[in-house]
């Protein structure tokens, strides 16, 4: 039987105004997820080994109340960020004015996975587990900028920047370009770079039960 528990909670606020010719916003980000996974009618190993160190029979093994258990698992995740960016127009060129934004970002993420503890111990009949609890910061910014050269053609260029703790930081730059051939006809080109970070149950202290079969 099992009875699996998720609950969820998100709180977001956040600002927004004018600063002359730019507009700025800024929000605060809570999350944090709680799972509870109970299942029972494991095997637990000490009482069903009783049956050789203490030589009992089948019947008064199943009789023990102690030999089916109840295991309990639980986790929890979250995140804190904040967020701010500004966005706005200024100079000009022959297709029109300059765009240009810029943001910045402060993420925290946590995260527990804590097994029931006789499962941890390995007394649970073929059954593994995990352990996992950690925590991490990552800063982030960006700029971004909309030069119309011509009124039918644009170059957008941008840049980001990402921090992951205990990681060197990460550029990653983009540029692209649209050109409209005709009102109706339009040519787009494009080139970006990207990363993968690992997620922080990747890079938190923790360890892992697992069963090798061999043939």
């Amino acid at each position: 039987v099992n009875d699996l528990t998720n609950k969820g909670i998100r709180l977001l606020g956040g600002l927004r105004g004018d600063i002359g010719d730019f507009s700025w916003e800024s929000a605060v980000l809570w999350n944090e997820s709680k799972r509870n996974d109970a299942t029972s009618g494991f095997l637990y190993l000490p009482t069903l080994r009783t049956l050789v160190t203490q030589n009992r029979s089948l019947a008064s093994l199943a009789a023990d109340p102690t030999l089916a258990r109840t295991v309990t698992n639980k986790g929890t995740a979250s995140i804190f960020q904040w967020d701010g960016k500004v966005s706005g127009e200024f100079g000009k060129l022959a297709g029109g004015a300059i765009g240009v934004a810029a943001g910045a970002e402060y993420r925290k993420e946590k995260i527990d996975i804590t097994p029931d503890e006789a499962n941890a111990r390995g007394e649970i009949l073929g059954l593994a587990t995990t352990a996992v609890k950690g925590s991490r910061d990552v800063e982030s910014g960006f700029v971004e900028v909309r030069l119309p050269f011509l009124k039918n053609w644009e170059v957008e260029a941008a840049g980001r920047v990402d921090k992951y703790q205990g990681l060197d930081a990460k550029f990653v730059p983009k540029i692209g370009t649209k050109w409209n051939v005709t009102n109706s006809l339009a040519a787009r080109a494009s080139y970006s770079e990207g990363f993968r970070a690992p997620a922080v149950s990747q890079v938190s202290p923790g360890g892992a039960q697992f069963f090798l079969n061999q043939i």
